[in-house]
């Protein structure tokens, strides 16, 4: 029968990732009992579920410096800053209602982390702990209207306490993006972080 190997199919999805068994199930029994169609309905939407719910979690690193250029820069762990003065976020996702608010989130509390870190302090002419925030998209494909304004919200955000936002490693198509909803205005794009880096150290 075409079930005799559904055990062992099941049990490696267990084993594998309980979310994805769950919606194997659901469209198994779905199909069971409801007829093959709805079953395939159910696991449709329960895997734009969970397509959904990876998305909304994505990583939110702070980069570091290396001194070998052939080498990626690495994850930060409680460091907030790539250096004195700059701090590199790389966002893993397309921008979007559901993780625009991580984005800020993070970043507002780096950023905060900044002024109170030894390294972070103003100087006597009270110039902003964090002067430039650069935002690495290589991960983002795409930015939708709320991701947008979410954007615009922390962009707002940071100039008022002096930060300007840059972008480095942006797609063709999302450059687009960013310029149709304003987003690139007072804003540097640079090729790699570690051309952001070199230029925006001594500004």
């Amino acid at each position: 029968m075409a079930t005799t190997g559904l055990p062992a199919t099941m049990r490696g999805l267990w084993a594998k990732d309980g979310f994805e068994f769950g919606v194997a199930a659901a469209c198994f029994l779905g199909a069971l009992l409801l007829g093959p169609i709805r079953g395939i309905l159910i696991a449709f939407v329960l895997a734009l579920v969970n397509l959904t719910r990876r998305a909304a979690n994505p990583a939110v690193d702070v980069l570091g410096t290396t001194e070998d250029p052939d080498q990626a820069l690495p994850v930060l762990g409680d460091a907030t800053e790539s250096e004195p003065g700059v701090i590199v976020v790389r966002f893993s996702a397309p921008i979007f209602f559901a993780n625009v608010g991580l984005l800020r989130d993070r970043v507002h509390a780096v950023v905060e982390a900044a002024q109170v870190a030894p390294s972070g302090a103003s100087d006597g002419a009270g110039a902003p702990a964090v002067r430039h925030l650069v935002l690495d998209m290589d991960g983002v494909t795409d930015i939708d209207v709320t991701g947008a304004d979410g954007l615009e919200q922390l962009r707002s955000w940071l100039q008022g306490r002096g930060t300007q936002v840059h972008y480095s490693r942006v797609r063709p198509a999302v450059a687009d993006r960013l310029h149709h909803f304003g987003l690139d205005e007072r804003s540097a794009m640079f090729g790699t972080n570690r051309a952001a880096l070199e230029e925006l150290r001594s500004r």
